[in-house]
């Protein structure tokens, strides 16, 4: 890719070169101070940033995103840190991002974050592991205009009683209309809530 090639060589241009001897072990001695490690990376113009950050989420067709190049990407700068998570949060599953939204202190940024994802995988269920209860449900979704593909494993309830799938068609109304609905195959009785959801989108 053009775009990583000219940021490594910007990167290579960066480094001192033709040490002497000596030069050298001094250097093995310093440690570098991390405002001179990130001076260089805080300097690419932002659509470098975007474009060496995007090779990583898009490697091949048939790879999945760098999740973890990523992740350690959001601390290179200040720079790349909201491209960098907003690439992250492009997929999400519901249980950590729905704790963010029921956190005030991790709320605005949760909401922020929100606006990039496209896709949602829920576990909807009251068991007490990764799932969470219909009510953060909704709040989840009214965080997600943007999302397009929602992937669902239902436990509990059976179905949803009348106030929730009110609640449900307001949010499909105001916040969010996602375009590809997904069932998981999940433990016990066939639930009518699939249904009910391809009713309200």
């Amino acid at each position: 890719s053009p775009s990583v090639t000219s940021s490594t060589a910007h990167i290579m241009q960066s480094l001192p070169k033709n040490l002497s001897g000596a030069e050298k072990g001094d250097a093995r001695r310093e440690t570098p101070q991390p405002s001179t490690l990130h001076a260089p990376m805080a300097s690419f113009p932002p659509e470098l940033v975007i474009s060496c950050l995007e090779y990583l989420y898009y490697p091949s067709k048939l790879s999945p995103p760098d999740k973890d190049s990523l992740q350690a990407c959001t601390l290179v700068a200040r720079s790349w840190t909201v491209p960098a998570q907003e690439l992250l949060f492009r997929s999400i599953t519901a249980r950590k991002f729905t704790q963010a939204l029921c956190n005030v202190e991790d709320k605005s940024r949760a909401l922020q974050l929100g606006y990039n994802v496209c896709k949602c995988q829920v576990d909807l269920g009251k068991t007490g592991g990764t799932e969470i209860e219909p009510t953060h449900f909704i709040i989840l979704l009214s965080a997600l205009p943007q999302l397009y593909e929602l992937t669902l494993r239902i436990y509990k309830p059976h179905e949803f009683d009348q106030d929730t799938m009110e609640k449900l068609h307001h949010v499909s109304r105001t916040h969010c209309h996602p375009r590809a609905l997904n069932l998981m195959p999940s433990p016990g009785v066939q639930s009518p809530i699939f249904y009910q959801l391809l009713m309200i989108w």
